[in-house]
């Protein structure tokens, strides 16, 4: 925890460059998406996704557009942070990683039973492992 902290309170970057690239790579995997949320025209609910939308179709498309506007703003923060404010890398994972272990206690412990699974629910269980190896990485003493 400790090592956490003093992440949080360097003037500069002194982890592995690694977890920069990783950072920048979700940065760009999670603007891409939302660009398509926000842009198209059903924000991919049908068209990608498959769902049928039903009654409530302006309802999921507004919802999809929402997720596509946070995307945006979430994936350029990655990417200036991976581009210029370093220091703040190790910050950054770790709101990855509570974002993405949040995401498979919902999709994967709790709602176990769901039966569509959209790309996105796999991807989380595949960013785990890696969230925590690239915040392992960006912590000062492990580069």
């Amino acid at each position: 925890m400790s090592g956490l902290l003093a992440a949080f309170l360097q003037a500069s970057y002194s982890g592995h460059v690694s977890s920069l690239v990783f950072l920048g790579l979700c940065g760009v995997l999670t603007v891409t998406p939302g660009l398509i949320h926000h842009f198209l025209r059903d924000g991919g609910a049908e068209s990608i996704a498959g769902l049928t939308l039903g009654e409530q179709r302006e309802l999921v498309i507004g919802v999809f557009g929402w997720l596509g506007a946070t995307q945006i703003s979430w994936g350029l923060l990655m990417l200036a942070v991976a581009l210029h404010y370093q220091m703040l890398a190790p910050l950054l994972l770790l709101l990855i990683l509570l974002e993405r272990s949040l995401l498979v206690l919902r999709w994967w412990v709790r709602d176990r039973g769901a039966g569509h699974r959209p790309p996105e629910h796999y991807a989380s269980l595949v960013m785990l492992p890696f969230g925590v190896l690239f915040l392992l990485l960006a912590l000062p003493g492990h580069a």
